[in-house]
């Protein structure tokens, strides 16, 4: 078992004599980080990019790959590390943000 997920058993039919087990892969819930940006605290959703974009929480972004993403319309396909996405305002955010926090 992984840290990213877990496996929970649940009974699918009580109502026959023997017991039918279903397997369901659950994604372990996002671990919030408080940050601190030119003198102000908020929450962020630590891993969040990583996992929007399905690299490893041990993947390091460089400055110029998140360049490169921030450029990607809002809407439009993109392949990145082989994957295919689509670049949402919520995905353009983060990585914005992630840009922001490598700058200070």
């Amino acid at each position: 078992m992984t840290m990213e997920t877990m496996l929970r058993i649940t009974e699918k039919d009580k109502n026959l004599n023997s017991f039918y087990y279903n397997i369901i892969k659950i994604k372990m819930p996002y671990k919030k980080e408080k940050v601190e940006l030119d003198g102000e605290e908020f929450m962020i959703k630590k891993g969040a990019l990583k996992r929007s974009l399905g690299v490893p929480q041990s993947y390091t972004f460089t400055k110029t790959e998140l360049e490169k993403l921030k450029k990607i319309e809002v809407g439009k396909e993109f392949t990145f590390k082989g994957k295919k996405k689509k670049m949402t305002e919520l995905l353009k955010k983060r990585v914005t943000l992630g840009l922001t926090l490598m700058k200070k």
